[in-house]
């Protein structure tokens, strides 16, 4: 599984009417849904989460789990989940109490936790499989992040994260999230 922007591409497993195929999930922030597309020649297949449904607002990462599918709501400060078939909204999987100020990408890492960044507090936070805050990995503002949007774990055991308003790249240590250096 892969996260592209606000897209991800996935293989359609259980889907029946798209086996053998992958599709890609595109986050539309000016209509508040996601939508479905076919991978191999950009089709659109439908709607797979309606405007407004479980509160989604200005979606943002999609990433695909095995019974379901978590949606970053930027509008409202949640990570609301769905049912990977049917598009169903589950619950807030990460509610607005947790802490998460403008959720904008959502990674696995490979210590296996779910890390989200929070835009609107310049930190990346880390929850376990099931929810649970773990902590601020990078702390509000290390250095110099302003607005983290996009990130990545390298395979040289850092994070690398891009930030929105101070327009840079921030390398981290991925076992700590201490700050390492500014790469652009």
């Amino acid at each position: 599984m892969r996260t592209i922007a606000f897209a991800v591409t996935l293989a359609s497993a259980g889907l029946p009417a798209l086996a053998g195929s992958d599709i890609i999930y595109v986050s539309s922030l000016g209509t508040h849904e996601v939508l479905r597309y076919a991978a191999g020649d950009g089709a659109y297949l439908d709607t797979f989460v309606s405007a407004g449904s479980g509160g989604l607002s200005q979606p943002h990462a999609i990433l695909e789990r095995c019974d379901d599918v978590l949606v970053a709501s930027f509008g409202i400060d949640e990570v609301l989940r769905y049912d990977r078939d049917t598009g169903a909204f589950i619950d807030a999987f990460l509610p607005a109490a947790n802490g998460l100020n403008e959720p904008t990408y959502l990674a696995y890492g490979p210590d296996g936790n779910l890390y989200v960044s929070s835009q609107g507090s310049d930190e990346i936070h880390r929850y376990s499989t099931d929810g649970v805050f773990i902590d601020a990995f990078v702390s509000a503002g290390s250095g110099g992040l302003d607005g983290p949007s996009g990130f990545a774990f390298g395979s040289d055991g850092r994070l690398y994260v891009a930030g929105r308003y101070s327009a840079n790249v921030i390398a981290y240590n991925a076992s700590t999230g201490a700050f390492d250096e500014v790469i652009a």
